[in-house]
């Protein structure tokens, strides 16, 4: 099987890299724009070999409100404590709807907790990796339009307005797959080809499981 290239699968010129302003630190993530009928084959073969993040042998699929909450600091470190026992295992991957609201902003700085924390050790290497995925729907997305035609690194200001109905990517995420059927402002684009894609994973993957939370 020949390894599918962004252009094969594209509706239109949106793939890249995304540089992440005004998070307070320094962030990149792979992002590419898939049509919401896309073979979720061949977006598993974009995330292994085109982008290069290895086969899984563990997915965690996270999901629940995008609504904003406070977490309590012990709950924060629980959550934290089972990314590093995740990590341990090579491979692993986790799932969330991708912009920086909810539980899915609560993940990332988890997963960059986890990340700062195992700096020097033997958690920084590429096998033990843990590689958080977005896959969020197109036209939620804010500052949308700066991924189209882009160069191949895009400056991704995180700021919404007040009149805004969608939400800005999370900077702690890694890689974005973000789903297009056309429409504008309309959530929810996404889940069938989430869970085609989650269920094309998990005919792969040793080991599987779902974080589910209610907020």
């Amino acid at each position: 099987m020949s390894t599918l290239q962004p252009r094969d699968i594209m509706p239109h010129n949106a793939y890249g890299e995304i540089e992440f302003h005004g998070a307070g630190h320094y962030s990149r993530a792979k992002f590419i724009r898939l049509s919401h009928d896309t073979d979720p084959e061949l977006a598993y073969d974009l995330l292994c070999n085109e982008w290069d993040i290895g086969v899984p042998k563990l997915l965690i699929s996270v999901t629940g409100g995008a609504k904003n909450f406070v977490i309590q600091p012990k709950l924060k470190q629980i959550l934290r404590h089972g990314l590093l026992k995740a990590a341990q295992i090579t491979g692993a991957w986790l799932i969330t709807g991708g912009t920086n609201t909810g539980v899915m902003k609560h993940i990332g700085e988890a997963v960059r907790g986890h990340t700062v924390m195992s700096r020097g050790a033997q958690l920084k290497d590429r096998a033990h990796k843990v590689h958080l995925i977005g896959i969020a729907s197109w036209g939620i997305v804010n500052h949308r339009e700066k991924l189209v035609d882009a160069q191949e690194v895009v400056a991704y200001h995180m700021t919404s307005s007040l009149q805004s109905s969608g939400a800005c990517l999370d900077n702690n995420h890694s890689h974005f797959i973000l789903v297009d059927n056309g429409t504008i402002d309309q959530y929810g684009v996404e889940i069938s080809f989430r869970a085609n894609l989650e269920n094309c994973i998990a005919r792969k993957t040793m080991l599987c499981g779902e974080l589910t939370t209610w907020y």
